[in-house]
């Protein structure tokens, strides 16, 4: 799929104005109960124009040439892999809320609506050390007044990458997204007073139980210190497997409770320096988070897991 899919302001909405650069969620506890409540309209991608190549001809260049190949029809139109996960995801895991889709230009006419609730994914400007940055995000947001999108009640978010990475980086893991976006928000509707701290503190008690499952991870997701199994065995006592993106979506569609995976949301190494990556440990199962950790990428700890992610989990 192609990288600039993510840069027309029909596919995703962006955000006009600088935020905090993580967020898990902005919601109060009655704001989150309120949207628990409402019917859920989830905003689906432009569907992209596909070229029909069923048209054979032949064209006579000379006696003893014949030019011959497809035509294309570009009438025809397909949903691309994200509207594709994104609805499997919904009609399988999602039973917070009644919901239905819609496409992009109607979230404009019915986001003030306080009496509904939206997923979308959102593309957010933010700043990191004084580096402007952008990052993608899917969000379950309630509806209101609120002028700017950033501003809605966002009840779940999950950060999914730099705003220039390709959506092949996450796009086969947003069912999993969908249950962790459930999974937040009824903690958050439930436990008043949350915040970004006490949000990762809540996931991070939880990460003795990391060891319990079988951990997928990408071999892109590990760094130097760490990406053999034999590095791995040395500092932590659970079984770790190195998979592609497929068995992860396995996993997750299959609902595999013998199975945590690795989320990492980075800028995929396009920035060695002035730039973060939030790790998350989630259960193909329910979507719940069991361990989470930011960190500054630099020399000495580049993008992805490293020795102390590992040590930690062996706690």
């Amino acid at each position: 799929m192609k990288h600039v899919f993510l840069f027309f302001t029909a596919l995703i909405i962006t955000a006009l104005a600088f935020a905090q650069h993580l967020i898990y969620s902005t919601a109060t506890v009655d704001q989150a109960a309120q949207a628990l409540k409402t019917k859920t309209y989830v905003v689906l991608l432009e569907q992209e124009q596909i070229e029909k190549t069923n048209v054979i001809y032949e064209k006579i260049q000379s006696e003893t040439v014949v030019e011959s190949g497809k035509k294309a029809d570009l009438s025809e139109f397909q949903d691309n892999e994200f509207n594709k996960q994104l609805k499997f995801g919904m009609n399988t895991f999602w039973k917070a809320t009644k919901f239905e889709f819609i496409k992009p230009e109607e979230f404009e006419q019915k986001r003030m609506d306080p009496s509904s609730s939206f997923i979308f994914l959102y593309n957010l400007k933010t700043k990191y050390k004084e580096e402007k940055t952008y990052i993608n995000y899917l969000v379950f947001a309630l509806g209101g007044k609120a002028k700017r999108i950033d501003k809605m009640p966002w009840v779940a978010a999950v950060p999914l990458s730099y705003g220039n990475v390709g959506p092949e980086y996450y796009t086969y893991k947003i069912p999993g997204m969908i249950q962790y976006l459930q999974y937040l928000a009824d903690y958050v509707a439930n436990n008043p007073n949350q915040t970004k701290e006490s949000i990762e503190k809540y996931f991070n008690k939880r990460n003795k139980e990391v060891k319990d499952y079988k951990l997928y991870v990408l071999a892109d997701d590990l760094t130097k210190s760490v990406y053999t199994i034999e590095q791995i065995e040395k500092i932590y006592p659970g079984e770790v497997v190195i998979v592609d993106q497929k068995q992860i979506e396995e996993a997750i569609k299959k609902q595999d409770p013998n199975v945590a995976y690795v989320h990492k949301a980075g800028p995929e190494r396009t920035k060695t320096e002035l730039a973060f990556n939030v790790k998350m440990i989630l259960t193909a199962k329910g979507g719940e988070c069991i361990y989470i950790k930011e960190d500054e990428i630099w020399k000495k700890e580049p993008e992805g897991m490293l020795d102390k992610d590992f040590k930690a989990l062996k706690k």
